[in-house]
């Protein structure tokens, strides 16, 4: 209806600087990729999700819409977690033939934010099984998923630094300014020795991180929530 709200999120931009994909409920539930030319201003559904047979493609809740797409490097692929058959899967559209592929991920309750490595040879995610939330990667030439994280906390988000050699991610950790609750902070996971680093604590929650092209910044959305003390 009129009344619904359209939510257009979840933007991701070619390498190129010319088109830009993104979520749309344009047309209602569930949400569609559009591509935009940003030169027009003109966008275009590539797909149906009833042709295609997804059921949906998981944007978040409300307050907090996450990251849901990544494009590699190179442009030619974009990657997201979709539904189908009440499965979770990774989903690869290729923007020059313009075809999309389904990948297989059994075993898990749940796949979401998916982020390209700088080779365009695996892909992070975050992964629920057994109730457990932890970053995995996709190796996109053997088919096969590996467990990053393992730990009783709620690992999301991941995403791949510039050279490749780590993973910065957010996880659900005690709060610095509020120990009786849990906010997110953001993580560095070293892939060649599997150590993980806190990066920072200003409290509150710190979301969908993302690297600079040097390497030397990590980009993040941070919700700080300010405590008041009764005299």
């Amino acid at each position: 209806t009129p009344d619904i709200p359209q939510f257009n999120t979840a933007p991701v931009i070619a390498p190129d600087g010319k088109t830009m994909y993104y979520l749309s409920t344009r047309h209602g539930y569930p949400p569609a990729v559009y591509e935009m030319d940003l030169a027009t201003r003109r966008s275009r559904r590539l797909w149906g999700l009833g042709r295609t047979a997804i059921e949906n493609i998981p944007m978040g809740n409300f307050a907090y819409l996450s990251r849901v797409m990544d494009i590699s490097r190179d442009g030619s692929r974009l990657v997201f977690a979709g539904t189908r058959n009440h499965r979770d899967g990774l989903y690869f559209y290729d923007t020059r033939s313009r075809r999309l592929e389904r990948r297989e991920l059994p075993g898990f309750q749940n796949v979401a934010q998916p982020a390209f490595s700088p080779d365009g040879r695996q892909v992070a995610f975050s992964g629920m099984k057994d109730s457990f939330t932890d970053v995995y990667s996709y190796d996109l030439a053997s088919g096969q998923a590996a467990q990053l994280t393992a730990d009783p906390e709620d690992d999301q988000m991941p995403y791949f630094t510039p050279d490749g050699k780590a993973i910065v991610y957010a996880s659900e950790l005690r709060d610095a300014l509020d120990p009786a609750r849990k906010g997110r902070r953001l993580l560095r996971l070293d892939l060649a020795d599997r150590s993980v680093t806190r990066l920072e604590d200003v409290g509150g929650e710190s979301r969908d991180p993302v690297a600079s092209a040097d390497g030397r910044r990590i980009l993040t959305v941070a919700i700080v929530t300010a405590l008041s003390t009764a005299d």
